[in-house]
């Protein structure tokens, strides 16, 4: 327990400064890019996300479950397999473009091939599945530290001598290169290669990640719908909504991450202390996130002008509905953990199928009426309604468990 404390301790410590250090930087950029530049800078933020669909994200999870139970065999099984398929589609993208190029003059397939460079690398992410399955918890925090670091210190000091913005994509491909090899070196020493994981099939596990992968295409593309569609109508607009989102959701990715800890570690424990836990503590996480979310609130009109810029004003509406979405996205992020580790993926893929769906209805419904708070409501109901699915498949599994034993 005190071991666990610590981590908990020095995650909190190098997520605040990593927090800290990424709204420096963006602050920064706000208020010497213009409007338009800097909706520019998020929409190849944006593309580089959506291009990261195709990095073959389902092996991360299958890597953290099968390492988390002993199965370290699995990685030189499926990653050089799954790396090719990364490569045939940069290849395929990058032919794709330089055709288009020939019939169609656009700035922003030039933006796309900036965003397209970094596939390859994003395809190579895959250290941070081992190190959480590893309980290598601030090694974790420690390299994302070190990437942020490195990238904004250079980032303006390239910025600073050529007034070009495009140049910080260089900066940060390089610096997420470096930090994906030393991560992966790393990892790698901390898997044991015996003779069943070795020769063990993972065929099975393989065709999951394919699926889990395939989920991940639909998932992260909708996902990112709502900045795709204002990049490609208004840059101006995708800034606004990029600094209303930006702080409720980079929160939520730290208080998530220090919630990962505790998830691994009741993993590990197995599925009734798993239970146990949950019972224990979910409601002071669900009032925790609450209180951060009012607070993110209610503050916004204060730290919006000083951090960025008196026009980005126009995102509180946004800051309020997005923030109040982190009670239900941490606490379904809890169940799904549970769901996903000791029962199936199967109810994981129809959770993703329908919520998505929901979402393009609800973006078509209230994106033409409301703007950038429609799009922000109709984030607000996604995440309501996935969480509303897994705590109730969650309550399902329980009772079950419960009159087996």
């Amino acid at each position: 327990m005190k071991n666990l404390s610590k981590e908990i301790v020095l995650s909190i410590v190098f997520n605040i400064a990593t927090i800290l250090i990424s709204l420096s930087f963006v602050s920064y950029l706000s208020k010497n890019l213009s409007i338009e530049d800097f909706g520019n800078y998020q929409f190849i933020l944006t593309l580089i996300a959506f291009l990261g669909i195709f990095s073959m994200g389902g092996v991360n999870i299958i890597l953290n479950r099968n390492i988390l139970k002993g199965k370290d065999g699995i990685f030189n099984a499926i990653f050089y397999r799954n790396y090719k398929i990364v490569l045939f589609f940069f290849f395929f993208f990058l032919l794709l473009i330089i055709i288009t190029n020939f019939f169609i003059i656009d700035s922003r397939l030039d933006l796309l091939l900036i965003a397209l460079f970094f596939l390859p690398i994003l395809g190579l992410e895959k250290y941070e599945a081992i190190l959480y399955a590893k309980q290598e918890f601030i090694k974790v925090r420690l390299l994302s530290f070190f990437n942020t670091l490195c990238y904004v210190l250079l980032s303006i000091f390239i910025y600073s001598y050529t007034q070009n913005y495009l140049y910080i994509f260089l900066i940060m491909f390089f610096v997420k290169l470096i930090t994906i090899v030393i991560g992966l070196i790393y990892s790698k020493r901390l898997l044991s290669f015996d003779e069943n994981t070795i020769n063990y099939s993972y065929e099975k596990e393989l065709k999951d990640s394919y699926k889990l992968s395939f989920l991940s295409f639909y998932n992260v593309g909708i996902g990112l719908l709502d900045k795709l569609i204002l990049g490609f109508l208004d840059v101006h607009l995708l800034a606004i909504y990029a600094i209303g989102i930006l702080i409720p959701l980079k929160v939520k990715d730290q208080v998530k991450l220090v919630i990962s800890i505790l998830v691994q570690k009741w993993a590990k424990e197995g599925a009734q202390n798993y239970i146990k836990y949950i019972e224990c503590y979910i409601l002071y996480i669900v009032l925790f996130n609450i209180l951060i979310a009012f607070l993110l609130s209610y503050l916004a009109e204060f730290y919006i002008p000083i951090l960025f810029d008196k026009e980005y004003l126009k995102s509180i509406m946004v800051v309020w509905i997005i923030s109040f979405t982190l009670p239900f996205m941490i606490s379904e992020y809890i169940y799904q953990t549970y769901i996903i580790t000791f029962h199936n993926t199967k109810f994981y893929r129809i959770v993703t199928y329908s919520k998505h769906i929901l979402y393009i209805g609800l973006l078509f419904f209230l994106l033409p009426k409301y703007g950038i708070e429609g799009i922000a409501f109709a984030f607000f109901l996604r995440s309501f309604y996935s969480f509303m699915l897994n705590y109730f498949y969650f309550l399902k599994l329980k009772k079950e468990k419960y009159e087996i034993l």
